[in-house]
């Protein structure tokens, strides 16, 4: 099996396979250019196994060298082009990779980098690779690597989650099963291609159906982005809670609601229900919500945001629950898809924890909601006793931001420890331009309703939220604030 050749297989080859800003590839002239990519990487000593990067701005090139490293038997890693320094060095080094196909801007950063390794620095603007003679693709057992996709490092140091040739297959079943995608829709997502959530279901469940995939090459902005939906009119949207926020906020979302959008899916982070709520009221659309991780690539849970809490199973997925002692206690899910990842790479304790005959679970707590439904709770560190007495800070955050959603833009709410070792509740909050007194009087008046054990001990008021790249909360960065000002 190859997992380029099974995405591209003849079926649709007069039919539009990508669309970047006034570019468009048919499904025959793709899979041209990715044989003659792997042909070009062949005779320049990449073999089997080996890693392959592709850094850059999403884009029809990327798409192609991407693929091209893994019809040439390779591994695909895509990284965020915003990287830099140490953070880039620490990759390059744990890829090892021999080539490395750059935009300008990306090759900039990768310039004032120590590298650990001999590397071929490729140009994705040059056009010269995919142009020479076109290989067969070679062949690889299905449990192969084909992909690594480095995870968004919201705690800590972002990790390799290593995909094999088989995870393709897998990718469709939300499209096909829950969104009734065909070969006749137009995906886009507004996340980048290194994110494994707009990799797996607007790329390759696109590709796999025959569909068109729209690209963007510019860093996701709200106006730029409505501009992009009217002009290139997808069927089916996907983007992340923190950016439905921002096309709402300014008012994008009217553009859009217009634009033939018949689907709209959010991902990559819990969605709040007042986003949610919003956006229906807006657009007239429902957002479906869905639960994936790196680890699973495709999503696992999904619900309408407008007929249900809970969530049900995606299809293909199994789902079981940890034992646990109390009905009203969380339970840890783990799942089994056919998208599901080999394991990470170089890191054995987390693979233990994380990993089991075929299982995966991330440490997302969920109660269950009756008939296979579940409800999330956060993540396994998003509760603490405090005072003796259990906190949700999920559910804290989500009352406070309803609350002061007139005068807050972001909130979010971390269990952490005071000088004294001691847990308790910490609020972070972005408020509105010129709305900060307001904001922190109100905030003191919510607080003070609160029971004693659920109330923030500490504030921390900032002018904006720390994100990674795909739009996920940098808990880490928040708790590197609270140590400093602690002086712990």
């Amino acid at each position: 099996m190859n997992a380029a050749e099974h995405l591209l297989a003849p079926g649709h080859d007069g039919s539009v396979a990508l669309i970047c800003g006034s570019e468009a590839v048919t499904y025959a002239e793709l899979r041209d250019r990715v044989a003659r990519t792997a042909g070009w990487l062949q005779r320049g000593g990449v073999v089997p196994g080996d890693r392959v990067i592709v850094i850059g701005a999403d884009s029809i090139a990327w798409v192609v060298a991407w693929l091209g490293a893994i019809w040439t038997g390779a591994v695909a890693v895509g990284l965020n082009p915003r990287l830099k320094g140490e953070e880039l060095g620490e990759i390059f080094g744990e890829t090892a990779a021999r080539v490395c196909f750059a935009d300008t801007d990306a090759a900039a950063a990768i310039s004032t980098v120590s590298l650990q390794h001999p590397l071929k620095l490729i140009g994705l603007q040059s056009g010269a690779w995919d142009t020479g003679l076109a290989l067969d693709a070679v062949q690889r057992r299905a449990d192969e690597p084909a992909f690594w996709i480095y995870s968004s490092g919201t705690t800590g140091r972002a990790k390799a989650v290593v995909h094999a040739h088989r995870s393709v297959d897998g990718c469709i079943a939300f499209a096909s099963g829950v969104l009734s995608a065909g070969a006749g829709d137009r995906f886009f997502a507004t996340s980048r291609l290194f994110f494994a959530y707009s990799l797996a279901n607007c790329l390759l469940a696109g590709l796999r159906l025959g569909a068109s995939v729209i690209l963007d090459s510019r860093w996701p902005d709200p106006d730029e982005v409505a501009n992009v939906v009217a002009q290139t009119r997808p069927t089916l949207l996907f983007s992340v809670p923190t950016f439905y926020h921002q096309l709402l906020s300014c008012g994008a979302s009217g553009r859009i609601a217009v634009a033939g959008v018949r689907a709209f899916v959010s991902a990559g982070e819990s969605l709040p229900p007042q986003i949610g709520a919003r956006w229906r009221e807006t657009t007239g659309s429902a957002l479906y919500s869905g639960y994936g991780m790196t680890e699973t690539l495709a999503l696992v849970l999904f619900r309408d945001s407008a007929a249900e809490e809970s969530a049900a199973p995606a299809p293909l997925t199994d789902v079981r629950a940890d034992p646990t002692e109390s009905a009203d206690q969380p339970v840890r899910l783990w799942f089994r898809h056919p998208s599901l990842a080999l394991g990470y790479h170089r890191w054995p304790d987390l693979q233990k924890r994380n990993f089991a005959q075929g299982w995966c679970s991330a440490g997302d707590l969920f109660f269950p909601a009756g008939d296979r439904r579940w409800l999330f709770a956060g993540r396994d560190d998003s509760r603490a006793k405090v005072a003796g007495r259990w906190v949700s800070t999920t559910d804290l955050q989500q009352e406070l931001a309803a609350e002061l959603a007139a005068l807050i833009q972001e909130l979010a709410v971390v269990a952490l420890s005071g000088a004294e070792g001691l847990i308790g509740m910490a609020v972070f909050a972005v408020p509105r331009e010129d709305r900060e007194n307001a904001a922190r009087a109100a905030m003191d008046e919510q607080i003070i309703r609160l029971p004693a054990h659920r109330r923030p001990r500490w504030q921390y008021w900032l002018t904006a939220m720390p994100r990674t790249a795909t739009g996920k909360l940098q808990v880490a960065q928040l708790k590197a604030i609270h140590a400093a000002s602690l002086k712990l």
